[in-house]
């Protein structure tokens, strides 16, 4: 049997609901600009841009799921960190100048002026899909957690009204508590408001990692060694098996697939692009990836270090109740922990730090889908001379209409048959390796015009669809799409007419130092070719 929340853990939980509405909504403008709404007037200072982004890298998927998966399988995928310098260097030196010498707000108005709208179109489509979808398995999955681990009291009234909408009551209220409070506040702060709160929240997330790894560890019999040793007896250590696989999680899928899944989440998503370009300057954003790359590591370290200390308690101190839950739902097992060991309003602020895991991710990616369809999708199709007040006014009511929707897809997403963590990269390796390619071939290989591109598109996307159907690891989604992109598209480039050398000034890493033509001419050549 396990025990409730006490009341001092509700009043924790809602208070640091509270704190966060008050906070992000503190930074309401009524006059305020597209730059200023989106990228927050390129001023946020550097230590913000770092641990903002970090909270958004770092969901609630991450926080629960991690622990989970080192719990129950290994440590192979902490080797994608290996891959991470070779794509925090390609973002800082290579991706990032483009964007801010383009001034952009979203990355996908560069791919325009490379090679012709559909891409961009096609780019930004499928980064609205994408996030959308993941958002919405983002705020179901540690409201399935919290059902399982922390079961609030519901009204008669409310179970009713769920039974008759096909909800599950426990799901509901926390999906609805989330998801309205974090549209609340990104709607009224933008991108200002969503930074400094999640500095907040990465503190408060950090800090739980902390205590709950040293707790955890407190608590086996022998310490961190002990913990180590039955961990590694049980095969839960391992990490470099240089053994070749397709279908296994080895080293080798971990640190090929990382680089181009750290590519992925850091140099080619709005997402996470959105939150370096709001820094002051380029030296300041490239400052901040290089401390980025710092921050990571020990960031994951802590949380599959938390999924081994767990294992290690629960092989010394088995726990039936326990067990069951966690087969049928893998991630729960650190808000268990948490249930079963800490004390009243500890064991809130403990599950505040998942909550903050969830809602720092939440709003950076309600922000950053509202940019891509004002920018992207409004003003340059149905509005272009719209006014900046009007785009403003039309950015915070796609906040709310993205954070409706993703609310309301997350209330009826099935349970799931996996860990969040396995769900989410496997969803994410499906489309995100299309925009590692895009972009790469747009840089790196001048030759390729539109025509050429779209072919190495289907092509990619026929490579990712057979490694899924032919049980892949899903570590190897990303390179496997995005290298069959950019070989296809570079091949047809080269029996293909080339773009004008004009329209390619200053748009590729050859290039890059040619003078950038004005955007009307730019677009102007890309029409008629």
């Amino acid at each position: 049997m396990l025990p409730t929340l006490h009341w001092l853990d509700f009043l924790t939980l809602g208070g640091y609901i509270f704190a966060m509405v008050a906070i992000g909504a503190a930074f309401y403008r009524k006059e305020s600009s597209l730059s200023e709404y989106f990228v927050a007037s390129r001023q946020i200072p550097t230590i913000v841009v770092v641990l903002g982004t970090s909270a958004a890298l770092l969901s609630g998927i991450s926080y629960l799921g991690i622990p989970s998966y080192a719990y129950r399988v290994n440590l192979i995928p902490f080797a994608t960190v290996l891959g991470m310098p070779i794509a925090l260097l390609i973002l800082s030196h290579i991706l990032l100048p483009f964007f801010f010498k383009l001034e952009v707000v979203t990355v996908y108005e560069y791919l325009e002026r490379r090679f012709d709208p559909s891409i961009r179109l096609l780019s930004s489509i499928l980064f609205l899909l994408t996030r959308m979808a993941w958002l919405a398995l983002l705020t179901y999955g540690p409201a399935l957690v919290l059902k399982v681990a922390t079961p609030v009291p519901i009204p008669s009234w409310a179970l009713k009204t769920t039974e008759l909408l096909g909800l599950d009551p426990q799901i509901a209220i926390w999906v609805l508590v989330v998801g309205i409070s974090c549209t609340f506040y990104t709607v009224l702060g933008g991108m200002r408001a969503v930074m400094w709160t999640d500095v907040a929240q990465f503190l408060l997330l950090f800090g739980g990692l902390v205590v709950a790894l040293g707790y955890a560890i407190s608590q086996v019999d022998g310490g961190a060694v002990q913990a180590w040793q039955i961990a590694h007896q049980a095969g839960r250590t391992r990490i470099f098996d240089f053994s070749f696989s397709w279908t296994n999680g080895t080293f080798w899928a971990a640190m090929i697939g990382g680089v181009f899944l750290w590519l992925g989440d850091m140099g080619t998503d709005q997402l996470t692009v959105q939150r370096y370009l709001s820094a002051k300057s380029l030296r300041h954003s490239q400052q901040g990836v290089f401390f980025q790359m710092l921050l990571q590591p020990p960031v994951l370290f802590l949380l599959y270090g938390v999924g081994l200390a767990l294992f290690a308690y629960y092989q010394q101190h088995p726990d039936l109740t326990v067990q069951n839950i966690v087969n049928k739902s893998p991630d729960a097992l650190l808000p268990l922990f948490y249930l079963q060991h800490m004390i009243p309003g500890l064991t809130g602020l403990m599950l505040a730090a998942i909550l903050a895991a969830t809602m720092s991710s939440l709003t950076a990616g309600i922000n950053s889908l509202s940019a891509a369809t004002v920018v992207d999708l409004y003003r340059r199709h149905l509005a272009p001379a719209s006014s900046p007040e009007q785009s403003v006014k039309i950015g915070r009511l796609t906040t709310v209409a993205w954070g409706l929707q993703i609310t309301l897809l997350a209330l009826y997403i099935d349970r799931l048959g996996q860990g969040l963590m396995e769900m989410s990269f496997t969803f994410m390796g499906l489309t995100a390796t299309l925009s590692i390619g895009i972009f790469l071939t747009a840089i790196f290989l001048p030759q390729v015009n539109t025509r050429s591109l779209w072919i190495g598109v289907v092509a990619g996307t026929g490579m990712t669809i057979m490694a899924v159907a032919n049980g892949f690891h899903w570590l190897w989604y990303y390179p496997i799409g995005a290298t069959s992109l950019f070989t296809v598209a570079g091949l047809m480039g080269l029996f293909s007419e080339r773009p004008p050398p004009h329209s390619i000034s200053g748009l590729t890493y050859w290039t890059r130092d040619h003078p950038l033509l004005p955007l009307q001419e730019t677009l102007e050549i890309v029409q008629k070719n």
